[in-house]
């Protein structure tokens, strides 16, 4: 789940490189039209269509692009509709199992005699922890070692992955954790993190660059994932992003 305002972020960031947003708006067709790509566009607002002509045209809609019936197959474009075979839910069980084994014998070794004087997230941790058996931990390896599987078979046509930072804004400190989403409801204390896990679990070295702000000067950054042992070349490619668009030295304006 991302925050709506997230989105508004990542548009004035691309909207400043010069890219061009047509919102509301549907593809009916496409056309072959000598050296040019012809669009039929149909503005969502007012009910007009438009034609548009184009020297290239790249179809990503979303996860999975919706192009049946455009017409697109007949033209020079080369339709890839990328699913990545990679399960979200198996990578959060295998990490909170992690977790939660890792802190509850931490707090063990501290030799803490009353649990109730620690925080809200050590208590849920620790109690989380405490029913995890060896079979469990043998199941999160296994569980972990298939992500690793799945993510190695993305790099092999990938150098870089990018993710938000984080799933919200900064919020108010006095607030433990964030309880939902939007209008979701989180199920654990640290939903709010999950974006960050991948990179955590299967060790891949990740670097996160500043991309801008909301209309409220909250920061918002984004993740650059390398393949494992990849540490240089991801160094390379963020220090040569950081150079063109060196976001970096805009600061946010603080009470």
């Amino acid at each position: 789940t991302m925050d709506k305002d997230i989105a508004k972020i990542f548009h004035s960031t691309l909207t400043k490189q010069g890219i061009n947003f047509m919102l509301s708006t549907k593809v009916e067709g496409a056309l072959n039209k000598k050296e040019k790509v012809q669009i039929n566009c149909l503005h969502l607002l007012n009910n007009k269509s438009e034609i548009l002509n184009f020297d290239k045209v790249l179809v990503a809609v979303g996860r999975k692009p919706f192009t049946d019936g455009l017409g697109l197959e007949n033209l020079n474009i080369k339709i890839e509709k990328l699913k990545p075979d990679f399960d979200h839910e198996t990578l959060w069980s295998s990490w909170i199992t992690f977790r939660s084994k890792s802190i509850y014998d931490d707090t063990l070794a501290m030799n803490i005699k009353d649990i109730t004087t620690m925080t809200y997230q050590a208590i849920w941790e620790y109690n989380n922890g405490k029913n995890i058996s060896d079979k469990d931990l043998q199941i999160a390896k296994d569980q972990k070692n298939k992500c690793y599987e799945q993510i190695e078979n993305i790099f092999k046509n990938f150098d870089f992955l990018a993710l938000p930072s984080a799933q919200i804004f900064p919020f108010d400190k006095n607030l433990q954790f964030p309880k939902k989403i939007n209008s979701l409801e989180l199920d654990t204390y640290h939903r709010w993190l999950e974006v960050f896990i991948l990179s955590s679990l299967l060790e891949l070295p990740t670097i996160t660059v500043p991309v801008g702000f909301d209309d409220k000067g909250m920061p918002m950054g984004m993740q650059i994932i390398g393949k494992n042992k990849s540490d240089l070349k991801l160094f390379a490619f963020v220090k040569k992003y950081e150079e063109i668009f060196n976001f970096s030295k805009f600061k946010p304006l603080l009470d």
